[in-house]
């Protein structure tokens, strides 16, 4: 008879198997983990922050709200998109360009579709250009191809012809293409005002409108995009976007800690140390932008003294402006040419901080050294016995008045603590540097002024409100010393900002720089599709305008995203614009599945 177990060994017995059990699944685990990858899985909602409410979602007519441009660009797409600084093709297959750089032939994709479902053809992208050169549709990128010819070859195929060889060109075809079906029944006249532009974009983009909710008054709350199905490169993983607005920055940070939001498209940094939220993080984002102080010698004849323009710039502690002033978010440069740029050369003549060397250039140049008292004694006569020869700080002659009778006596101006000033023919080294009023540049501009007062200058700051800022000041000129931000674009052409056809506005050669040599350097340079060569005629272009020093360039400002750690697949670490922060929007996700290394797929979509 077989024998029966002690309970003794029925546990053992139940205990092995237990074991086994465990070890198969333990191991069983092992392998899969071990033969399997992670990847990205669809599912899960975004939501932003934005200061602003959206007004023209249109890619061609959205170029000054960054609301309209951030929509737009999750809606549409062009012919060629950046991604981390360098040009690929969006909507093009290929393209090729003549000996002479005139014709370019495009070869579109296959198989894309508009939102409604209408098939994308060249016929769209010849509407949207002749739209854009058509000056009753008042398009901001009217300008960019003046004079350039398109033609329809077939529904996939077409030609731009140029008026002149242009090196950048292809960097102007980054704007969204319009369904020429929807729009072209449309007068250009009323463009802007088509509801279509609001209420029911549509585009070949990765997302595509759902709902536009608004308040009680009218006001746009919020704008909800979900996943495009047919994008013709890959489904989207995030089920939707959808855009929060509010008036102000201090609302935003607000949302965030409350979790209504789970990111926020810009955010200055004196409102970074409010957010509480441990769930997001700071990305910070290289622009394509250069703060500089730009000197305008016509407002102030001091300033067409090269040897003054150097002892500003010797006086300038341009890390002292990057830590304190932008809080450690940019970096010190010293040319108009940004690191990683074509032309860019890091052996250009740097004029870095030696304050200690100002006083030689400057008695050098004929001034002389006073003190704080012999500066308020030579003002304190200006305003009724002005000594022959003083001037303003505009260089402008005081008129001398002879008084009837005897004024009373006027107490002395203040110098604060500045120690000492610089003299000669009774004219006093005097500036006075202009900027726009947000906390960046305020606090930069602060900062300037101090450090020109260490060496001896009298400063005056004007700090404006930014509504003015085009209309009164930079519009006619209104400048001595201009601190100010310029975006160069993906392509670094400096033409607009330096060439001395752009010194009247609304050119913006700031600087109100005329210089042939740099002038036929630029020319030829934005002519060239060969790299090598232009980065020779660019690098020729940096040390000219370094050694004459019309401007000095400050630094390179970084852009604050703030975004949710749960979104991955955010890989964007360069911005020609704010709304390049989602040119790869269609591979950020938050779900994520395992699937066998060996197990089959259609999926174009990336492993993590």
């Amino acid at each position: 008879m077989p024998r029966i177990l002690t309970p003794k060994e029925t546990s053992a017995i139940r205990l092995l198997i237990f074991v086994i059990m465990l070890a198969t699944v333990v191991l069983v685990a092992h392998w899969y983990i071990v033969n399997s990858k992670i990847l990205p899985d669809e599912g899960g909602d975004y939501i932003e922050g934005v200061v602003g409410a959206p007004n023209l979602i249109n890619p061609i007519l959205a170029q000054t709200n960054e609301v309209d441009q951030d929509i737009a660009r999750l809606l549409f797409n062009g012919l060629f998109k950046l991604e981390d600084g360098k040009l690929l093709p969006d909507l093009v297959e290929s393209y090729s360009i003549t000996p002479n750089q005139l014709e370019y032939t495009f070869k579109l994709k296959s198989g894309v579709s508009w939102h409604d479902g209408e098939p994308f053809t060249a016929g769209d992208v010849v509407f949207t250009l002749e739209s854009i050169q058509n000056p009753e549709f008042k398009s901001p990128l009217y300008t960019s191809l003046a004079g350039v010819n398109v033609k329809q070859i077939d529904d996939n195929n077409l030609t731009i012809t140029l008026p002149q060889p242009f090196a950048p060109f292809l960097s102007l075809l980054t704007f969204g293409i319009l369904p020429e079906h929807i729009w072209a029944d449309i007068p250009p006249t009323t463009a802007h005002l088509a509801n279509v532009n609001l209420k029911s974009p549509v585009g070949t983009g990765p997302f595509k409108i759902k709902s536009l909710k608004k308040d009680s008054r009218g006001v746009i709350k919020s704008y909800t995009l979900t996943r495009n199905d047919k994008f013709y490169s890959h489904t989207p993983y995030l089920n939707s976007v959808t855009f929060k607005f509010y008036t102000d920055a201090g609302s935003l940070v607000s949302a965030l800690n409350n979790k209504n939001i789970d990111g926020i498209h810009y955010l200055p940094q004196k409102y970074q140390a409010e957010i509480t939220n441990k769930n997001v993080t700071i990305k910070s984002l290289s622009l394509p932008q250069y703060s500089a102080i730009f000197f305008n010698p016509t407002k102030n004849s001091n300033l067409n003294v090269l040897e003054i323009r150097q002892a500003l710039a010797m006086a300038v502690n341009r890390t002292e402006l990057v830590q304190q002033a932008l809080h450690d978010q940019g970096s010190v440069i010293y040319g108009p040419i940004l690191p990683g740029f074509i032309g860019y050369s890091p052996d250009i003549k740097k004029y870095d901080y030696q304050p200690q060397e100002t006083q030689a250039i400057l008695i050098k140049a004929g001034w002389k050294k006073i003190s704080a008292d012999d500066y308020q004694n030579l003002l304190a006569t200006a305003p009724t016995n002005t000594p022959a020869g003083i001037t303003t700080a505009t260089g402008t002659a005081i008129t001398t008045v002879t008084p009837t009778a005897s004024p009373p006596p006027q107490p002395a101006p203040s110098v604060g603590t500045q120690e000492y000033f610089w003299q000669k023919d009774q004219n006093i080294l005097s500036i006075t540097l202009t900027t726009v009023d947000n906390p960046e540049t305020a606090a930069a501009a602060t900062l300037i002024k101090k450090q020109w007062e260490n060496i001896g200058v009298k400063v005056n700051l004007n700090i404006v409100d930014k509504d003015r800022l085009i209309p009164d000041i930079i519009k006619p000129r209104q400048y001595e010393a201009l601190l100010f931000g310029q975006i160069v674009g993906y392509d670094p052409d400096p033409y607009a900002f330096w060439h001395s056809s752009q010194i009247n506005y609304p050119g913006v050669n700031l600087a109100m720089y005329s210089n042939k040599k740099i002038d036929g350097l630029l020319e030829e340079a934005r002519k060239i599709s060969d790299v090598a060569v232009r980065t020779q005629k660019y690098r020729e272009f940096q040390q000219t305008i370094n050694n004459e020093l019309p401007a000095i360039f400050l630094y390179n400002p970084t852009y604050p995203y703030v975004l949710s750690k749960q979104i991955k697949g955010f890989t964007v670490e360069r911005i020609a614009a704010p709304a390049d922060r989602f040119n790869t929007i269609a591979d950020w996700y938050i779900k994520t599945k395992r699937q066998l290394n060996f197990a089959t797929t259609n999926s174009t979509k990336t492993p993590l």
